[in-house]
């Protein structure tokens, strides 16, 4: 699926962001400065994006992460959500 800023999703640029830019960590407010600063007519919600790929917070409004699944599942359809880890108020890369 394409997203409206730079060809990618929303969820893949802060994957990205959060691994080149800021070295595999950074907080909401780090991600959502640097996605406006880069794509000016950004204007996703920056906490929801972070919140529907994170392993550990609350993600269930999102029907793609109702269901229980293995993170290290990678044969599991909805897999790719499975992305970040919240410690404190820094998301990180996931690792499982």
């Amino acid at each position: 699926m394409a997203g409206k800023y730079g060809g990618k999703r929303t969820q893949d640029l802060i994957v990205e962001m959060i691994t080149y830019t800021f070295g595999g960590a950074a907080s909401k407010t780090q991600v959502d400065a640097k996605l406006k600063a880069t794509y000016p007519e950004y204007k996703n919600n920056t906490y929801s994006n972070l919140r529907a790929i994170t392993v550990n917070g609350n993600r269930g409004d999102w029907p793609y992460n109702r269901e229980s699944r293995r993170t290290d599942d990678l044969t599991h359809e909805h897999h790719h959500y499975d992305r970040l880890f919240k410690r404190g108020n820094l998301y990180e890369i996931y690792d499982p």
